[in-house]
């Protein structure tokens, strides 16, 4: 690698619409001429290989500095044959990719430039120098800010989002008679096959004899170009049209409606682009968004105030959202209604309300127009579909809370021995089961059961006999990997990334359970250690006890304000008020349970049935142990609590090794 002691105002990590309209806006806001830029783009960016459209009035197209690129728009618009409509005040305007990027290049020539014609391998943020490192297959360089256009990553998609791609093949044909209105474009015709898809042609008439027909696919899968080619053949042959062909394109732009994993590294190093969220989900239109996105970066640089919300729509938060996932969804599961469904919405609405509604500028009655003129059965089903995917996680985070509530009346009502029961249910169904999976964390090959077990039991043997040769010892490691362990899991669960302050909530959220129950966890001291001293010391120490662990607990929460790490901080301050045994039993069955089950389900791509049956052997043993134990009549629950104490820190001692491991295997690989 050759390292370049250099460094540059601005890089641009692609040269793509979304960077290319921001040099664009940058330079005609005469931003670009005193600074020094990179670019890092493998491709020369010499064809013609997309052709970029937006509806908008007069002066948008100026306010966007795109009045010099388009070359090209249309007043009215049809759709699936049906009436023609006039678009005024906005038109449907058209610029050709080779216009943009040779538009960049000669504005970059007039500029402090460099060329790095290969694609970007690591990027780094260094705060000892305040600046961006980033480093390609030969060279390595420093940038204060860097706009950064490559494709997203995906966040795994949830019950109700889905993932679909926009595919098309384009011809731009001339016929030997004209058979195009240059003045109208046809934004859909169905009239082709749907192929288990949604399928249109899309028709942009440049003259009366020269188009651009393209095929385009809604679906799961991209189109096969060779089926594009005879179904465009077909077409043209059934429209009676004698044609030359002319040029080809073709892409492919995702249709999503899940979380885009978020790259930025720092606040000078700017997503464009797909990647900061700026393709409509439902159409893949991206291009006015993306124009609105540049004038705002122009804008912040100069330090002239930004567009308001009405706009452009930054977030795909919202009520739009929603719709767009409906709709996706919908497409997902039943390609053939997509035909039906954008028929009728351009048979029974105004075009210009429908591109109104397209780029989220509808209110909220004129939206309940749109979505009468849909099918109603198949919306309102995926509608209550959508509700209830999106509140079943919700009511996982809640239900350590709910539960804490449950038992708060239950116990207000003298019920005692019911929460006793449920809490005895749940160490069954979830508790023991939960950690009963270990040996299918990291998928050995190799690695025989009975060598698991064994290392297994050794490492629940040294921590047994550590516990007989310094109690102290013992307990402060166990509180100690016990509060790294909890932690952990619930700062993976609420996707936060600090290990420190993972640690202090942890042992924050511990403590704070045992020093609240001051008699019940004296009694616990008093099983493991003979001398009564360190019992006294717990006592007279347990009042500043709880004001510390609150202190680690708010540290905690002060430091990352995350809702669900408050709604967990309410639900501990509530257990104080209930008996330990129900305390810690709601804690470790309906959350750190409830999040270790649903980590190992997601990172290995289980059905809850098949972790049952993973499960089930290490299930039986533990369960056959606790029958022991609890029928055994020389042993009784209260006077053997210490001993179940330290049986458990031994079985947990190895499992909190193995799911450490497993954590952060995922964290790299994932």
């Amino acid at each position: 690698m050759i390292f370049i002691e250099k460094k540059y105002d601005l890089t641009f990590v692609g040269l793509g619409a979304s960077n290319s309209l921001i040099i664009n806006a940058l330079y005609s806001s005469h931003l670009l001429q005193k600074l020094s830029i990179a670019v890092i783009e493998p491709d020369t960016k010499s064809k013609n290989d997309k052709t970029y459209c937006f509806w908008a009035n007069p002066e948008e197209v100026k306010t966007l500095h795109l009045s010099a690129l388009t070359d090209k728009s249309w007043s009215m618009i049809t759709c699936n044959s049906n009436e023609i409509t006039h678009l005024a005040p906005v038109k449907y305007y058209h610029i050709s990719s080779i216009s943009l990027y040779d538009h960049v290049k000669q504005i970059l020539s007039q500029c402090n430039v460099d060329y790095y014609r290969e694609s970007l391998t690591n990027i780094e943020w260094r705060p000892i120098d305040n600046l961006i490192c980033l480093s390609t297959e030969n060279a390595k360089f420093q940038s204060i800010k860097v706009f950064d256009s490559r494709p997203p990553q995906w966040l795994e998609a949830q019950k109700h989002q889905a993932f679909l791609w926009q595919s098309f093949l384009g011809w731009k044909i001339k016929t030997s008679e004209p058979v195009f209105d240059k003045n109208v474009f046809t934004m859909m015709d169905f009239e082709v096959d749907q192929s288990d898809a949604t399928q249109f042609v899309y028709i942009l008439p440049y003259d009366n004899n020269y188009a651009l027909v393209e095929l385009t696919r809604f679906g799961i899968n991209g189109i096969d170009h060779d089926y594009a080619r005879i179904q465009l053949e077909k077409y043209c042959r059934e429209k009676n049209w004698n044609i030359t062909l002319i040029e080809e394109e073709q892409g492919m732009i995702p249709m999503c409606s899940k979380d885009i994993k978020q790259r930025s590294i720092h606040t000078n190093h700017i997503q464009t682009g797909s990647a900061a969220g700026k393709v409509k989900p439902t159409t893949g239109y991206a291009f006015k968004e993306m124009a609105y996105h540049s004038v705002q970066i122009a804008n912040s640089f100069s330090n002239i105030k930004s567009f308001s919300k009405e706009e452009i729509n930054q977030s795909r938060r919202g009520r739009f959202a929603f719709y767009d996932r409906i709709l996706l969804k919908i497409l997902e599961k039943n390609p053939d209604k997509g035909k039906l469904i954008f028929t009728s919405l351009f048979k029974n609405v105004d075009s210009k309300l429908v591109l109104k509604f397209l780029e989220q500028k509808t209110e909220l009655k004129e939206d309940i127009t749109v979505m009468m003129s849909l099918p109603k059965g198949i919306f309102i089903k995926q509608a209550l579909l959508d509700c209830m995917n999106r509140i079943q996680p919700l009511l996982s985070y809640l239900f350590p809370l709910l539960t804490t509530f449950l038992f708060l009346v239950l116990n207000h009502w003298g019920l005692n021995s019911v929460g006793l029961f449920l809490l005895s249910v749940g160490l069954i169904a979830l508790g023991i089961p939960h950690g009963a999976m270990d040996h299918i964390l990291e998928k050995p090959k190799n690695k025989k059961i009975f060598g698991f077990v064994s290392g297994y039991l050794l490492k629940g043997t040294v921590m047994f006999f550590l516990w007989k040769l310094s109690p102290l010892i013992a307990l402060v490691l166990f509180l100690i990997y016990s509060a790294w362990h909890f932690g952990q899991a619930d700062f993976i669960q609420w996707k936060l990334t600090s290990e420190f302050s993972s640690f202090v909530w942890g042992l924050g959220m511990l403590l704070f359970i045992l020093f609240s129950h001051t008699d019940e966890t004296r009694y616990v001291l008093s099983q493991l250690f003979n001398d009564n001293s360190l019992t006294q010391a717990f006592l007279n120490s347990s009042v500043m006890g709880v004001v510390l662990s609150f202190l680690l607990m708010c540290f905690s929460l002060i430091q990352q304000r995350n809702r669900w790490l408050t709604i967990s901080f309410i639900t501990i301050i509530l257990l104080s008020f209930i008996p330990l045994l129900q305390a810690f039993g709601i804690f470790f069955i309906c959350q750190h349970s409830l999040n270790g089950w649903s980590q190992i389900k997601e990172r290995l791509h289980k059905k809850n049935m098949e972790l049952w049956e993973h499960s089930l052997p290490f299930t039986l043993g533990a369960f056959v142990l606790f029958l022991i134990f609890f029928t055994n009549k020389h042993l009784f629950w209260k006077e053997q609590i210490g001993s179940f104490f330290i049986f458990l820190s031994c079985i947990s001692f190895p499992h909190v090794i193995n799911m450490d491991k497993f954590y952060r295997k995922q964290k790299i690989t994932g």
